[in-house]
């Protein structure tokens, strides 16, 4: 009689469920998602495999005792994490002081799930969140692990909300500092791997911020955070948005807070998504097996709750559409056509890889140019969006404080140079400045009057920051994937926002603006590098062709 029995860990706890059946079944149970484990003699499942799948699939299996009793007993669990996620508010002593309802919610939830992923929306105050349920789990140490440009943000959130000395890590430290919050970056985890394995695992709390990062399960990141997660008692993974292209990003999150549910990739997939005709996984949801089911299973392991909750006041988009200069025109065009002619000389023997490299080098190229011919090494022509920033600043900043977000340092600069010019004594935060810097800037558009404007880059103000002093976005260039360019607008509408939210979009018409948002207007499960690739390219045939019959 074929039994599925529980399988142990190294400490005892439940680590995969075994099933040990006749030679006859392999076929099933491998058609059940099991994979054969010559060691065990028996074929492995993890935790959350699909249990009535398996029943079908093959005949007349049984549970042992300790299998029954641990089904039950997760069944409880996801019940319990379901009933706190749907709370109004929350009992959690002294550690909800000054926190929202939906926050004093959160810290129940991740200090009963103990190891878990916060998802909610961009504003809704993950870090004091986190902090205090590191606080109100006693934990002895905290592993902080965000990008560097959020360090000295973390910083000042743990001396607000926590308890404690706190320390940056670089990533070229020899030791660790004795503070109990030690703050690094993933890579500085990659470095010091093995010193944050030989803490004590008793009360060792990790906090994952922008857990996105590690959504790619083969990066050496990755790796390095499910050692650190696997030797932690609590981890808490944060993220406004845990899915950037696709919902199998969520297979290596999932992985980080709870690895017996979530052995096999593989296994995971089969589990939950229908294999498209070619046989891979279309891991979009509307092919998800059972979407209900997978809903429920999901609240085992994360909360997201959105903006609706505090009630903030609207946020408004506006998209402005201008046309390129004379001599930004020709510019271009002479680019656009270099660059078909480039692509066409490829010729049919061309992979798609060479083809995808040139597309996405010259988009770049084609983008730099529709905000100026500078960054490309041009003159410093006249430039639509550099003329409209410059009168949005002019209109805005003596009554409103402003922030704008793009793609290129350059361009921050320049933007930066033209509000200086207009008497916004502005802000600039970019890649290349130091995290002082950086911090020192933001404390002053918040804190300084004066400073009415902030110009940063999406890579370096666009995560992580409260830029809620502001109540004008403006985009001088959108990226390709929606959720950075939702995080960039987010700075400003989000907690302790009480003025509405309007964001200018620049966008310079019948240019490779228009590709990116035909692409984001799709509003595709997945926007993928080749969607990215395929709507540019067709874009560009087109504009070439329409500049051929002109000239």
């Amino acid at each position: 009689m074929p039994t599925l029995e529980i399988e142990q860990g190294a400490a005892g706890s439940p680590h995969a469920l075994l099933l040990r059946t006749r030679y006859e079944d392999r076929f099933a149970a491998r058609a059940a998602g099991g994979r054969w484990s010559k060691e065990r003699g028996a074929w492995r499942f993890p935790l959350g495999a699909d249990l009535l799948r398996i029943a079908q699939t093959v005949p007349h299996v049984i549970c042992t005792p300790s299998c029954t009793a641990h089904l039950q007993a997760e069944q409880e669990r996801y019940a319990t994490l379901r009933d706190i996620a749907a709370l109004p508010d929350a009992d959690v002593g002294e550690f909800g002081r000054d926190l929202d309802p939906h926050q004093r919610v959160a810290v129940l939830y991740l200090n009963t799930a103990g190891r878990a992923l916060l998802a909610d929306d961009m504003g809704l105050g993950k870090t004091p969140t986190s902090i205090r349920a590191c606080e109100r789990v006693g934990a002895s140490r905290i592993i902080v692990v965000a990008v560097k440009s959020l360090h000295y943000n973390w910083l000042w959130e743990i001396g607000r909300w926590g308890i404690g000395a706190a320390e940056i890590v670089p990533a070229a430290a020899a030791t660790l500092p004795d503070a109990r919050w030690l703050v690094t970056t993933y890579e500085g985890v990659v470095a010091h791997r093995d010193l944050f394995c030989q803490l004590p695992a008793a009360g060792l709390a990790l906090i994952v911020d922008e857990a996105i990062k590690i959504k790619n399960p083969k990066a050496i990141r990755t790796e390095a955070i499910w050692a650190a997660a696997d030797h932690a008692e609590h981890v808490y993974l944060l993220s406004g948005a845990p899915v950037n292209n696709n919902l199998a990003e969520l297979w290596s999150l999932l992985r980080t807070v709870d690895e017996p549910h979530h052995l096999s990739q593989w296994q995971w997939l089969e589990t939950w998504f229908h294999p498209d005709i070619c046989g891979t996984w279309n891991v979009r949801e509307v092919c998800l097996r059972d979407p209900q089911r997978f809903q429920t299973y999901l609240g085992g392991f994360f909360i997201r709750r959105t903006k609706e909750l505090l009630n903030l006041p609207p946020k408004s988009r506006e998209f402005v559409r201008l046309q390129l200069g004379a001599e930004q025109k020709r510019i271009y065009r002479e680019l656009a056509t270099y660059g078909m002619a480039k692509l066409d000389a490829l010729g049919p023997g061309a992979t798609r890889w060479v083809i995808a490299a040139e597309v996405i080098a010259l988009i770049m190229r084609l983008r730099q140019v529709a905000c100026t011919p500078v960054l490309i090494g041009g003159a410093d022509v006249w430039a639509a969006k550099t003329e409209v920033f410059s009168d949005i600043v002019e209109d805005y900043h003596a009554d409103h404080k402003v922030v704008a977000f793009t793609t290129f340092r350059k361009y921050a600069e320049i933007l930066h140079n033209r509000a200086e010019r207009k008497g916004a004594a502005p802000a600039l935060i970019t890649g290349e400045m130091s995290d002082k810097r950086r911090w020192d800037e933001v404390r002053r558009f918040s804190d300084d009057p004066a400073c009415r404007v902030l110009v940063g880059t999406f890579g370096a103000a666009g995560m992580g920051l409260n830029l809620q002093a502001a109540d004008i976005c403006v985009i001088a260039d959108h990226d390709w994937v929606p959720n950075v360019n939702v995080q960039a607008e987010d700075r400003l509408h989000r907690r302790g926002q009480d003025k509405p939210v309007h964001v200018i979009v620049l966008q310079a018409a019948n240019t490779v603006d228009d590709y990116i948002e035909e692409v984001l207007a799709r509003k595709e499960d997945q926007i993928s590098e080749g969607l990215m690739v395929e709507t540019a390219l067709r874009g560009l045939r087109r504009d070439f062709q329409e500049v051929s019959e002109v000239g």
